[in-house]
């Protein structure tokens, strides 16, 4: 849309707007003293109405007060004769009174004479029903009309409204008492209303109406209006005070149809006025304001389009046009010195890409027309290369490393990120691989705010990146071993613990016997000790596991999405070639091994510390570990009181670690069975000697004593840091399956499984074995007996499992039996 046609919409709109408005304002104003006009009158010809209907009952009022209080008439009540009637109750006297009815009652109510009349017609009526059951009504009413009171109104007589008076009948000199009554009546006829119609310029209508109907507004007045008539009733209250005479008044509504037409007659003059204003207004701006804008738009259109920098308009006047156009030729000169610059800017980028071997490319986003300057190319071989081969090379290569070039230009085209930052490798012309740095932004946008342009370079830091890779591989080795080192696990370890859908598992290893060897035989033996374990750590795991040093004589291993049966089998490998091996070393080596699956929301931490605190316990077990002292220093005190004790625990730790691997037992409770195996009994270091040793069958007495060993074992483990963890398998390995073992009479699964597994191997060994107070039995007995216990004394799913080894052979040896 043109200015010219927005300049006509506008000053249209705005004239409509205020010709709108006066309009609205003059039209209220109008109509609202039209409408005030009309109900003015309304009210003021009923005022009219009122006045000429009292004015009519005052005149009656006069003439029923000539008559009540003349003695012949107050006579005509006591006497009743007929003299009366023949002088004065002629037909004459009602059409020159212009009376309808007369009635002459006495003090009882009783009627002694009464006549209607037909004015029109001449003629005499009877007198209506409803004035005689008004009477019978009113007799109340009647004896409280005293003196001159008159009592007045309208009453609805066959349909047509009637005044009524009504006083008492006395002398002429007004004395008491009075002796009956007179009412007078007169309808309000034909005539009459053609005088109200004649005095108001109204169409007057009295009539009845339902007094449930009645609803006269606070001015005693109901007015309806229509398009042409305008019609106002008021209820009027008969004789009998209920609002059931209506009196209508119909006109129409000739100010208010000429107010309109005078309304519309000045709507469309002031309209033809207003758009020859609006006429005159936009000739003179199109002459004084859009010619010369006009001119100025085409001039700098041309300029667009031949992109002329050297031409300059003149546009006369001292205003704001005259005053743009000199600011457009001022930027035409400001446009021509900054093309100058460009171009030496473009020569010296031109020359400083060159110096630096450097690339430089261009992209336009709408067709994909990529330019790479020809210096870059020659260096790294793409001159033949068309514009589709380049833009895959260099921002949709094949991903051979970290590279995220592909996804990092289409987050700088959606504005994502600002800047364009990626290292990537590439491959020359010869085949050589090169690190490149590609820097680039968005320069341009079309009129919607779409890029429409990127530019950028190409780096070659290739140089800095093989810096950067031998640093980097420093940094986290460790220079001894050639393992991963801890700062590198520790950053591995950061990075899953960010993930909650993380599945892992440490093993934390604990090599033996390092700073003995440091301190006897040199730090250089130590080296080819810790050398020596890290081979065996190497060849026993998987290319996909984590081996690093996490410190001095501490090594970790890090096991992703693999399951605990294989942990166990990289731990048995480990041992079997630390025990296999022949190393050129003054030491056997031996290494403690801990494990601990990742599970719910637990930290890396908190993994290696369960981990750690079980290598501390497998440690206990290893012969050549100093922490295994306090294992030693106990199993002494225990097997210098009984040699048959040592190697009755001996049997027991084979037995009990087959049986917990064939129940597929993790190292972890392994190591937990070995040691609860080797130390269940340590509480009978604290029976006596006589007790222990003796031959016969002990009394009630003693063996109430020797019961005891297993809560001094639980007590003695208990206050010892490194047997805290199996004090309560010793507390009841004396237990029973059905509940009457001791001390607790546990019973079922309340007993700990692992109680229950050494209370059979304890039982088979015990019965396989000679003892000073009994003969062995045979293997098969043996077997006998186990069965008849399971369920009773022993864990029958154990008794399976224990037997189905033995069959096997792969339980009893000559190594375990004697």
């Amino acid at each position: 849309m043109g200015i010219r046609l927005k300049t006509f919409f506008v000053i249209t709109a705005g004239a409509l707007a205020v010709a709108l408005v006066m309009l609205g304002a003059i039209r209220m104003f109008l109509i609202d003293n039209l409408l005030s006009q009309e109900d003015q009158i309304i009210k003021q010809n009923y005022k009219s109405i009122s006045i000429m209907l009292n004015s009519r009952q005052n005149s009656l009022k006069s003439t029923l007060l000539d008559w009540a209080k003349w003695d012949d008439t107050f006579n005509f009540i006591r006497d009743d004769n007929q003299a009366y009637i023949n002088n004065n109750l002629q037909n004459s006297t009602f059409t020159d009174l212009s009376l309808n009815m007369m009635m002459f009652l006495n003090n009882d109510g009783k009627v002694i004479y009464a006549k209607g009349y037909d004015l029109e017609n001449g003629v005499k009526t009877s007198i209506d029903s409803s004035i005689i059951s008004y009477i019978n009504k009113s007799q109340k009413k009647l004896s409280g009309i005293q003196g001159n009171d008159v009592l007045a109104g309208m009453l609805m007589v066959s349909n047509r409204p009637m005044i009524i008076l009504i006083s008492s009948i006395t002398q002429s000199n007004e004395k008491p008492p009075a002796d009956g009554y007179l009412i007078i009546g007169q309808y309000l006829d034909k005539s009459f209303l053609n005088y109200l119609d004649d005095v108001t310029h109204e169409t007057i209508d009295i009539g009845s109406v339902n007094p449930s109907q009645a609803t006269p507004s606070d001015d005693g007045l109901v007015i309806k209006k229509s398009q042409t008539l305008i019609m106002a009733t008021t209820y009027v209250k008969d004789l009998n005070g209920n609002p059931d005479i209506s009196i209508t008044m119909k006109r129409e509504r000739n100010i208010y149809d000429q107010g309109i037409k005078t309304l519309n007659l000045f709507r469309w003059v002031f309209l033809a006025g207003l758009f020859t204003i609006i006429l005159i207004c936009i000739l003179v701006i199109d002459r004084t304001i859009l010619k010369r804008l006009r001119k100025l738009y085409s001039f700098v259109h041309e300029v667009g389009i031949r992109k002329d920098v050297w031409s300059r308009i003149e546009l006369s006047g001292k205003d704001e046009i005259s005053k743009l156009a000199t600011a457009i030729n001022h930027m035409l000169e400001e446009i021509k010195m900054a093309y100058k610059d460009i171009e030496e800017g473009e020569e010296r980028f031109r020359l400083t890409m060159e110096a630096t071997n450097d690339g430089f490319w261009d992209l336009r986003i709408e067709d994909m027309n990529l330019y790479i300057n020809s210096e870059w190319l020659r260096l790294v071989g793409d001159e033949t290369l068309d514009q589709d081969d380049l833009y895959k090379k260099y921002f949709r290569p094949v991903k051979v490393d970290e590279s995220t070039i592909n996804n990092a230009l289409d987050e700088c085209i959606r504005g994502d990120k600002e800047y364009l930052h990626e290292e990537y490798s590439v491959f020359k012309n010869n085949g050589e691989q090169i690190w490149i740095l590609n820097r680039g932004k968005v320069v341009e946008y079309d009129s919607s705010g779409k890029p429409k342009r990127v530019v950028g370079t190409f780096s070659d830091i290739t140089t800095q990146k093989r810096i950067e890779q031998e640093l980097y591989i420093l940094s986290y080795t460790d220079k001894l071993t050639g393992l991963k080192n801890r700062a590198y696990m520790e950053k591995v370890l950061e990075s899953l613990d960010g993930s909650i859908e993380s599945k892992y598992q440490i093993l934390m290893g604990d090599l033996n016997g390092l700073k003995y060897t440091n301190d006897t035989y040199g730090h250089n033996q130590g080296d080819k000790l810790l050398c020596q374990i890290s081979e065996i750590l190497k060849r026993s795991c998987s290319v996909s596991d984590i081996i690093a040093r996490w410190g001095g004589d501490e090594f970790i291993i890090l096991i992703k999405d693999k399951d605990q049966s294989y942990c166990q089998e990289i731990i048995k490998k480990i041992k079997s070639e630390c025990r296999n091996i022949s190393p050129n070393l003054p030491v056997k080596l031996s290494i403690a091994i801990g494990s601990a699956e990742k599970n719910g929301n637990y930290k890396s931490k908190d993994i290696i510390k369960i981990a750690e605190e079980r290598m501390y316990q497998n440690k206990l077990l290893e012969s050549t570990s100093l922490r295994s002292s306090t294992l030693l220093s106990l199993e002494r005190t225990l097997f210098e009181k009984d040699q048959e004790t040592e190697e009755h625990a001996a049997r027991l730790k084979i037995m009990c670690v087959k049986i917990g691997e064939e129940m597929g037992f993790s190292q972890y409770e392994l190591d937990e069975l070995a040691l609860f195996a080797m130390l269940h009994d340590i509480g009978k270091i604290a029976i006596p000697d006589h007790i222990l040793m003796k031959p016969d069958k002990l009394s009630a007495e003693e063996w109430d004593i020797m019961k005891k060993h297993s809560e001094i074992g639980f007590r003695i483990a208990e206050s010892t840091p490194e047997l805290s963890h199996i004090a309560k398998y010793i507390l009841s390995h004396h237990e029973r399956y059905d509940g009457k073992g001791y001390p607790n009479s546990l019973k079922g699964e309340q007993i700990p499984k692992m109680a229950r597994i050494l209370s059979i191997v304890d039982s088979f060994d015990v019965m396989t074995n000679t003892r000073p107070y009994k003969a062995a039995v045979s293997v098969e007995e043996a077997i006998e007996e186990l069965k008849a216990c399971s369920g009773k004394q022993f864990d029958p799913v154990i008794v399976e499992v224990f037997l189905k080894l033995l069959m096997n052979g792969n339980l009893v040896d000559n190594n375990i039996t004697s």
